[in-house]
C-alpha cells in the first residue's frame, strides 16, 4: 500500500511533458484572379421510346419525360401527297389545312373556344411524304385533349363556311397580300427558283383548282389519308402509358395500312448560278436571299458543314452577323440555315438591308463564304459550336415540345436515339481543317448559287452593275406564283 501511494505521488508531482504548439493552417481561399474554366458539357443519353403495336399498320412510340407540364402526341400518317397523288395538290393541301377547323360535334368557334380555354393545340397537315394531327395539352386537360385529337383525326367536317373562308384566304394571299410582302415574295421566289415546276417539290399554285374546292372532296381526300398509310403515334409527357395507351388504341381503330414509310425524292439542285430580282418599286429595303447546294444527311461532309453553318450564320456572334450588323451597321440581323434532308441539302443566307448597301452586302456575303473555305477558323469558334450543339441536345427534356422535336427528328430519319445522339457526338469531334475543306468544296467561288433580291429593281440593278451581276427581273405576282 505504501509503495503504491508513493508511486502515485511521484506521478502527481512529475513535470508535465512538453505539448507541441498547434500547427497553423492557412485558410483555403478560392482563386478569383480569373474566371473558372468552362468545361464542355457532356452529350446526355436519352431513353429509347417504348414501342407498342396498336393495330395492324399502327405503331406507337412512347417516352416518359419526368417533370414536363404538357403531353405532346403526334399522329403521323406515313404517306403524303407524293405517294397518294403523285405530287402536291390544292385538294391535299386544303384537306390537311382544314381538318382541324371543325370536327365531330364541334363547329369551328366551339372547337377553337375549347382549345383556348384548356390551353390545347390541335393542328392537322398533309405534306409531301407525310401528314397527321399534332396535339399539345396540359396534363390536367389530357382527357379533353385526347378527345379533340380523336375527332380531328377521324371526323373532320369541312363545313361550307370554313371551306369558303379558306378559298378566299388563298386567293387574297396569292393575289394581294403575298405579292405586297417582301418576306413572302422572297420565300416563294427562292423556292421556285430552286425547284423546277416539273419536280413534285416545285409544284406551282393552281388558283383555279383552289377556287373549286368543296367540302365533300376535301373530306374524301382526308379519308384516303388516314386509311391508306401506315400510322406512327409519337407520344411524350410525364404520364404513364396507361394514361394515353387505351385512348390511342381506340382512336386508331380501323385506320392505317401496313407498309413502309416513304423516302424523300432525289434532287440534284440547280447546275448554274442565277440572279433573280423581284421588283417592288419605291421600296427602300432589299430582301437578300442566297442559296447553295449542301450535303444531304447521308453524306460525310454534313458534320463539317453543320459546324460551318454555325460559324457563318447559325448564332448571334457568327461571322455574317458580326460583319453585316455589328461592324457595318447594315441590318438588324443576318443569318444562315443548313437545310439537311435525306436526299439533298441546302445552305441559305438571309438578310434585309437598305438598297444603297446592297452591293457591299453581296460582296461581304461572297467574302465570308470564300473565307471559310480558304482560311482556318478559330479555336474559339469551334469551342462555341461544340458547346452550343451539346446544349441544344441537353435541353431536349425541358418541355414536351422540345422532347417531341428530338424524338420525331430521330423517327423521321429512321434512327434510334442512340444513333441520333451519336451524330451530336460526332459534331463534337469536327476539326477546323475539316470545316475548311468541306466548305471549300461546297461553297467554292464557282459553285452554283441562286440569288433572290426583292426591292426596287432600278436601285438593285444600279448596285449590281459594278459587281458584274446580271439579273432577271420579275413581277412580285409572278414570284408568288412561280411563273418565271
Amino acid at each position: 500500500m505504501i509503495l503504491t501511494l508513493a508511486m502515485s505521488f511521484a506521478r502527481a508531482v512529475a513535470p508535465a511533458a512538453e505539448v507541441p504548439a498547434p500547427e497553423v493552417v492557412a485558410p483555403v481561399v478560392p482563386d478569383r484572379s480569373a474566371p473558372p474554366a468552362v468545361r464542355d458539357p457532356p452529350v446526355l443519353p436519352l431513353a429509347e421510346p417504348e414501342v407498342h403495336e396498336l393495330a395492324p399498320g399502327v405503331t406507337a412510340r412512347y417516352v416518359r419525360v419526368p417533370g414536363v407540364r404538357k403531353v405532346a402526341i403526334n399522329v403521323v400518317l406515313d404517306a403524303g401527297m407524293v405517294e397518294q397523288d403523285g405530287r402536291s395538290s390544292p385538294l391535299g393541301e386544303g384537306a390537311g389545312y382544314l381538318a382541324d377547323a371543325a370536327a365531330g360535334p364541334y363547329d369551328a368557334s366551339t372547337l377553337q373556344e375549347l382549345e383556348d380555354l384548356n390551353e390545347i393545340d390541335v393542328a392537322s397537315y398533309l405534306g409531301h411524304h407525310e401528314g397527321g394531327v399534332d396535339l399539345t395539352v396540359p396534363i390536367d386537360a389530357l382527357p379533353k385533349g385526347l378527345e379533340l385529337l380523336s375527332v380531328v383525326l377521324r371526323e373532320p367536317t369541312f363545313p361550307k363556311t370554313e371551306v369558303k373562308r379558306y378559298r378566299l384566304d388563298q386567293e387574297v394571299f396569292y393575289t394581294v397580300s403575298g405579292p405586297s410582302s417582301q418576306a413572302s415574295v422572297a420565300r416563294s421566289a427562292l423556292s421556285y427558283a430552286w425547284f423546277p415546276a416539273d419536280h413534285p417539290y416545285g409544284v406551282r399554285p393552281d388558283l383555279q383548282r383552289i377556287g373549286k374546292l368543296d367540302g365533300a372532296a376535301l373530306a374524301a381526300r382526308w379519308d384516303r389519308a388516314i386509311h391508306e398509310a401506315p400510322i406512327t403515334v409519337l407520344a411524350v409527357g410525364d404520364v404513364p402509358w396507361e394514361a394515353v395507351g387505351p385512348a390511342l388504341t381506340k382512336m386508331v381503330e380501323g385506320l392505317g395500312r401496313p407498309g413502309t414509310p416513304p423516302k424523300e425524292l432525289p434532287f440534284a439542285g440547280p447546275s448554274a448560278s442565277r440572279v433573280l430580282v423581284v421588283d417592288l418599286p419605291g421600296q427602300s429595303q432589299v430582301a437578300v436571299r442566297a442559296r447553295w447546294k449542301a450535303p444531304s444527311f447521308g453524306e460525310p461532309d454534313k458534320d463539317a458543314i453543320s459546324v460551318a453553318n454555325y460559324f457563318l450564320g447559325g448564332a448571334f456572334l457568327s461571322r455574317l452577323n458580326l460583319n453585316l450588323r455589328e461592324e457595318k451597321g447594315f441590318t438588324y440581323g443576318a443569318g444562315s440555315r443548313y437545310g439537311l434532308n435525306q436526299t439533298y441539302g441546302t445552305f441559305t443566307v438571309q438578310v434585309d438591308v437598305k438598297a444603297e448597301n446592297l452591293g457591299a452586302t453581296v460582296t461581304e456575303i461572297k467574302k465570308e463564304l470564300h473565307r471559310i473555305g480558304t482560311e482556318p477558323g478559330t479555336e474559339e469558334e469551334l469551342v462555341s459550336a461544340r458547346r452550343s450543339f451539346a446544349a441544344d441536345w441537353n435541353r431536349t427534356l425541358q418541355t414536351a415540345d422540345a422532347a417531341m422535336g428530338a424524338y420525331s427528328g430521330a423517327f423521321d430519319r429512321g434512327l434510334t436515339m442512340a444513333e441520333w445522339r451519336a451524330w451530336t457526338e460526332r459534331l463534337q469531334q469536327v476539326t477546323l481543317p475539316q470545316v475548311q475543306e468541306a466548305a471549300g468544296r461546297w461553297f467554292a467561288d464557282d459553285a452554283p448559287v441562286v440569288w433572290v433580291l426583292v426591292g426596287d429593281a432600278k436601285a438593285i440593278e444600279a448596285q449590281l452593275a459594278p459587281l458584274g451581276m446580271k439579273a432577271e427581273v420579275v413581277a412580285p405576282e409572278d414570284a408568288i406564283l412561280g411563273t418565271f
